[in-house]
């Protein structure tokens, strides 16, 4: 902020629901490569995944709300530590492929079964 000429330019875009918590640890939150969805590490070890792209009742703006209503949001369970950290596929040929890490120790590369036909550990 404090980029723009004028503080008068600042406005909030949209709001996600909050899948997450980010109250006593740093947590990280990347778009994807597409921009179609917001990543972010939440504090019980989730991971938040928010399609930037929809509609207030939950459809797809880019479909004109005619597909079937999509959740808000969804969450990728895997850690047991807070998930401080996650990042993103770099390749617009890829926005479907991200990576999280927690203070657990451990560390998750995500691959959507719809786009992939794998998970990896």
């Amino acid at each position: 902020w404090g980029c723009g000429p004028s503080s008068a330019e600042k406005k909030m875009v949209r709001k996600l629901h909050s899948l997450h918590k980010s109250i006593n640890h740093k947590v990280e939150c990347a778009f994807t490569s597409n921009e179609e969805y917001l990543i972010s590490g939440s504090e019980c070890g989730a991971v938040a995944v928010y399609p930037v792209g929809s509609n207030s009742d939950g459809t797809s703006a880019a479909s004109g709300g005619n597909e079937a209503a999509l959740p808000v949001g969804m969450t990728l369970q895997r850690h047991t530590g807070p998930t401080c950290s996650v990042a993103t596929c770099p390749q617009e040929s890829r926005p479907w492929l991200l990576v999280s890490a927690s203070y657990d120790g451990s560390a998750v590369v995500w691959a959507s079964r719809a786009q992939y036909d794998c998970l990896l550990d």
